[in-house]
């Protein structure tokens, strides 16, 4: 599997809490399938030189770690970024997409908020020949009650992250029920772990992508987990 949506590296944001935690959630991660991985720590509004250099150090910092302790993962540098008007200063931006080759953002909304809007304002960077991947859109409380705006995404070729913890249950009933029905209409993309800690928030998906079969097939579950995240990653969109 191949998970384009983690907080695996400590002391940025509200991910991992040390190193220690962040060997246990890599290995758990390894032993349950996941091959490639990318960390995308949040970036919000005041985002500044600062914070910059701070995930750039932690990047470089978290490769040797993994070397250092042979954890069998390859990890790849991105980030989450809030729907900002200020998106394009991050067209450049080596974290601003994965593997910073200028292709593909990860994109969060506000969780509590949403507007018809939002597709308009990415829709320039999508003419630009920018891809965004929307994450954990299941999760988007006003989306729940206009599903034809989930519709709308797919029409505007949005690619659809579902959240791992969402089809566990994790954030509810309702938010499970969302992420089971982009499944199985085929407006979801791809699941990621959107991974936080060893415990509440795991990478692992194992389990996540045996629902998956269950609810779907395997052919289509292999496209969520495998073959659409690689040509993401991979710059083949």
């Amino acid at each position: 599997m191949i998970d384009l949506h983690s907080h695996i590296f400590p002391y940025i944001d509200d991910g991992s809490e040390s190193w220690e935690m962040t060997e246990r959630m890599l290995r758990n991660a390894v032993q349950e399938g996941t091959s490639e991985i990318v960390w995308t720590p949040h970036v919000m509004d005041g985002y500044n030189s600062e914070y910059r250099e701070k995930i750039l150090q932690r990047y470089e910092e978290g490769i040797k770690f993994i070397e250092k302790n042979k954890i069998p993962i390859k990890v790849h540098l991105g980030s989450e970024i809030y729907i900002t008007r200020e998106l394009s200063k991050f067209k450049n931006e080596i974290f601003g997409t994965y593997r910073g080759v200028k292709k593909v953002f990860l994109i969060e909304f506000p969780m509590y908020d949403y507007h018809p809007n939002f597709r308009i304002f990415l829709s320039k960077y999508m003419d630009e020949g920018y891809r965004i991947t929307l994450a954990h859109p299941e999760r988007y409380v006003k989306l729940h009650t206009q599903k034809s705006e989930y519709e709308k995404l797919k029409k505007d070729k949005i690619y659809m992250q579902i959240n791992a913890g969402s089809i566990r249950g994790d954030f509810g009933d309702k938010t499970k029920s969302i992420a089971k029905w982009l499944i199985q209409e085929g407006l979801a993309d791809l699941v990621a772990s959107d991974g936080h800690n060893d415990t509440s928030r795991p990478l692992g998906m194992s389990s996540v992508y045996h629902q998956v079969v269950l609810w779907t097939n395997n052919q289509q579950a292999k496209s969520l987990f495998e073959t659409t995240p690689r040509l993401l990653l991979y710059n083949e969109v």
